[in-house]
């Protein structure tokens, strides 16, 4: 007979010996309602229950792009990047300003004089929604005024994209809309 077979012996006979007739008599403890498996039941609906929220999350997220058709943007960056440096060559940027009721967008000098055309697009990354498109038009102060109840609080970005005496300018400008 080997050792661990030994030492079983042993402990199971110590264990016989110290029986009381109220040991056999006792039974097992009921717990009800609150056992292992349910425990088990309870942790597999509260996950399942969270994979389903997560799952209902997911489906109802917006997945509005940034811009619709980057890609041909893409292609025009060249373009784009050779206009940026023609604006550089004005006597002064396009300039954003407000005040409680307008949002004020100056053309620089040059444009007032000259017959430029183009287009302003007032971009606001949270929402493409809320984007603004404008003509640029010659005028005699070269302001542009955007009633500031067309847009929402928060960060735009203004997106000039114009020509004149032949040539493309371009440029972007960040700036907050306070109400």
């Amino acid at each position: 007979m080997c050792f661990p077979q030994l030492l079983w012996d042993l402990l199971t006979a110590e264990m016989t010996m110290n029986k009381t007739p109220d040991m056999e008599a006792k039974q097992e403890k009921n717990y009800g309602f609150w056992n292992w498996g349910t425990g088990i039941t309870i942790t597999f609906i509260v996950a399942a229950s969270f994979i389903l929220f997560l799952v209902y999350k997911t489906t109802t997220v917006s997945l509005d792009m940034a811009e619709e058709d980057y890609y041909t943007q893409e292609l025009q960056y060249g373009r784009q990047l050779e206009a940026a440096r023609n604006t550089a060559t004005l006597s002064s940027p396009i300039r954003v300003g407000q005040n409680d009721a307008f949002l004020f967008i100056d053309l620089p000098e040059e444009c007032k004089a000259e017959n430029a055309s183009g287009t302003l697009w007032l971009y606001r990354p949270s929402s493409g929604k809320h984007d603004l498109h404008l003509a640029i038009q010659s005028s005699e102060n070269g302001r542009i005024s955007v009633e500031k109840d067309k847009l929402l609080p928060g960060i735009y970005k203004l997106k000039a994209d114009w020509q004149m005496n032949g040539k493309d300018y371009y440029q972007e400008e960040s700036f907050f809309v306070e109400k």
